[in-house]
């Protein structure tokens, strides 16, 4: 005869098994710096500065590049994260470029390590809260509260 053993515990992994994550957020925080920094100076600038029509976009690029960076920086993420088998990685990558699209206007009139500095932490948190918003069991009330929570985050920093 079968014998049925009901095993109850709960088990917590180790705050340890999450350092790849934030690894990989802070990593994303460093590119996205980079590409804003190679875009402001390489492609925006000499593009838009030329010319007295394009002053605009002149005066906006780091908010353009910022924005161009974190689509680079969320689609690569994004392929880290479904390779690592992380739960729902869409969710996590444009969770966080939409929590993060205006990074660029923040950040630009910082010295170069407080924009390093403030990148890398704000990545870690956005995909720290994405990745906690998309473990909730239902997928559609997972995306609910995403967007509910990028639009409440990005109404809260614009005023």
């Amino acid at each position: 005869m079968a014998k049925v053993v009901v095993d109850n515990q709960n088990v917590v992994a180790p705050w340890r098994s999450r350092l790849p994550f934030i690894g990989i957020a802070a990593a994303a925080g460093v590119v996205w710096w980079v590409l804003t920094s190679i875009l402001i100076q390489y492609v925006i600038e000499p593009l838009a500065c030329r010319s007295a029509a394009t002053l605009t976009a002149c005066g906006d690029a780091p908010s353009i590049a910022g924005s161009l960076a974190a689509i680079l920086v969320s689609v690569g993420s994004l392929l880290i994260f479904a390779h690592l088998r992380y739960a729902r990685p869409l969710f996590v990558a444009v969770g966080g470029a939409g929590l993060l699209w205006s990074l660029g206007l923040y950040v630009a009139g910082l010295a170069w390590y407080e924009a390093l500095a403030w990148s890398v932490a704000l990545y870690v948190l956005a995909y720290t809260l994405s990745l906690l918003i998309a473990h909730v069991r239902n997928v559609w009330l997972s995306a609910t509260v995403l967007i509910a929570a990028t639009i409440l985050i990005r109404l809260f920093v614009a005023f």
